[in-house]
């Protein structure tokens, strides 16, 4: 039985490489709220621009014929990233050889044995 961190090492070294991983770009965007003239709004900014690889989260559970970043019929995508990663809900991705621009909807971390082993990053594509 393998421990958490010999689990993260087989992580880094077969599934968060490339191939299978692809490169991805992540936007992180800041979000500020104002007010005008007794109106609520607010104001998305870009902060910083990073770059990891990813893979699509199917390929994780060994589910290797949906081997593509495809959105589902709710318009939503999966993929897991190194723990590495800093990813939170609202930043923009960018997969290499793919048009669009996904904004993060939700980040899970990925467990083995109380050690996380990598990110699983819900998207959906961005208006």
């Amino acid at each position: 039985m393998r421990t958490g961190d010999s689990a993260k090492r087989v992580f880094e070294r077969r599934i968060f490489v490339k191939p299978p991983a692809s490169d991805i770009t992540i936007t992180h965007i800041n979000t500020t709220s104002q007010t005008l003239s007794g109106y609520y709004g607010y104001t998305k900014n870009t902060t910083s621009v990073s770059k990891t690889v990813g893979v699509p989260y199917t390929y994780v559970l060994n589910n290797r014929q949906f081997n593509s970043f495809g959105v589902t019929n709710d318009g939503q995508n999966k993929i897991a990233v190194p723990s590495s990663a800093t990813l939170t809900v609202g930043d923009s991705i960018t997969i290499e050889g793919k048009p669009d621009t996904y904004e993060v909807v939700s980040v899970t971390d990925l467990h083995y044995h109380n050690v996380t082993c990598g990110l699983i990053v819900t998207t959906k594509v961005r208006n």
